[in-house]
């Protein structure tokens, strides 16, 4: 902040232009406002009362990414005992043959 008002349609073009290269909606949203809004003295709040906190509070967002996360983890691990394993040889030449998939009309 400058100190100096800021005219309300900079500010409207401003938030336009920010919105469009976040790709998002250029003011709160229920998403950004649950998943982006910190504990403490930083909170954003509107009303400040128990139920809002609660909205804020039990997202979960943060619960999901950490399941996602893990399930990634498994998978790439997998995905290593494929790789480790399977030979291109074996692959082609003994198991691709087994479930033909057409491509490009071949």
């Amino acid at each position: 902040m400058t100190g100096r008002p800021v005219p309300p349609l900079a500010v409207e073009a401003a938030m336009l232009r920010l919105g469009a290269t976040a790709d998002e909606a250029p003011r709160e949203t229920v998403y950004s406002y649950a998943t982006r809004n910190p504990r403490g003295p930083r909170r954003r709040s509107f009303t400040d009362t128990p139920g809002e906190h609660v909205f804020i509070d039990e997202n979960t967002a943060d619960a999901l990414a950490a399941v996602v996360q893990e399930r990634l983890r498994d998978f790439a691990a997998r995905l290593q005992t494929v790789k480790r394993t399977l030979t291109p040889h074996y692959f082609t030449g003994l198991l691709r043959p087994h479930y033909p998939l057409p491509n490009g009309g071949q």
